[in-house]
């Protein structure tokens, strides 16, 4: 379908769900059939799944979902959705977080690599919380300056 297609079907809106799921000893099938869960989950929520496509990670793997939305999500929403499809509980836990901050967006991400540094949890949130209030307060100051007229 094309995108004039979900206009006039009222599937206005398109996002991209991240998920990591560090599930290493599955099959094709067990995916297909995750897979069919996910879209059963999407499904009661009244969403669409327009598409999705997943990699092999040394963990597990990523998928990358392609829903419709008959109205627009909020950055909470849509992290607490790829909490409820399955992604990893401290990815969702810091997605959470940044919905929260204002900076879901930015910080939304996979990655193919692990950070070679090892933090005990609680440094690594003291140090996501400050990026995020400094990706907040970036986003503020830039606003004010859109803002003033020079």
């Amino acid at each position: 379908m094309t995108k004039q297609d979900f206009w006039a079907r009222g599937w206005p809106y398109e996002y991209t769900l991240k998920i990591d799921l560090d599930v290493p000893f599955l099959t094709e099938g067990d995916l297909y059939l995750w897979v069919e869960t996910r879209i059963a989950i999407l499904n009661r929520l009244n969403l669409l799944l327009d598409g999705w496509n997943y990699a092999r990670t040394k963990h597990g793997w990523h998928f990358w979902f392609k829903i419709r939305a008959q109205r627009s999500l909020t950055d909470r929403e849509l992290a607490l959705l790829q909490l409820l499809l399955g992604d990893d509980h401290r990815r969702a836990t810091f997605n959470l977080a940044r919905a929260e901050a204002g900076s879901f967006k930015v910080f939304n991400v996979l990655f193919s690599k692990k950070l070679r540094k090892k933090w005990p949890m609680e440094k690594l949130i003291l140090h996501v919380l400050r990026l995020i209030i400094a990706w907040s307060l970036f986003e503020t100051v830039r606003e004010l300056h859109e803002e003033v007229e020079l």
